[in-house]
């Protein structure tokens, strides 16, 4: 009984459930300073871990504020239901009951960055991003426009 009860309760969520797809893209985070051959007779203890903090910070910047605001902005993704639906905001932060109301650009952003996720690669400096939408073309559209904020971001503090 509890076989076909499992079942049927998956088979049902399989069917109500909205269907999310997921896009991968790895990208290169170049170290500063990358030596791969050593041209001093003592080498410097520290630099591969500099080089690898360096490149996990430049990670840290793929999934920081400003480049979530920039791809929410440029793809207007406050304007879209799927990151931002007024009904369900209110209802949900309380926003209608005190009278005040949801930023949507603060409540689409923030929806992106659940969507996102980052994972390195610890043998190199490839980085992973993974964005997942309810359809393949939003989710390629918005991989696409974090990398080109990421590389506005990088070359912004460099």
């Amino acid at each position: 009984m509890l076989t076909v009860a499992g079942g049927v309760i998956g088979a049902a969520y399989g069917l109500l459930s909205k269907q999310r797809y997921t896009v991968t893209t790895e990208i290169l985070i170049n170290p500063a300073n990358l030596q791969v051959v050593e041209n001093d007779v003592y080498s410097q203890p520290g630099q591969i871990d500099s080089q690898i903090l360096n490149a996990r910070s430049k990670q840290r910047i793929l999934t920081s504020g400003n480049v979530l605001a920039r791809v929410v902005d440029e793809l207007g993704l406050a304007n879209d239901p799927e990151f931002f639906d007024p009904d369900q905001t209110a209802s949900s932060s309380g926003a209608a009951a005190s009278g005040g109301r949801s930023d949507p650009k603060l409540v689409a952003q923030k929806n992106l960055e659940q969507r996102v996720s980052v994972a390195a690669d610890e043998t190199s400096f490839v980085t992973t991003l993974a964005v997942s939408a309810e359809t393949t073309g939003k989710a390629i559209l918005i991989s696409q426009a974090m990398v080109k904020a990421f590389q506005e971001e990088l070359a912004k503090a460099e």
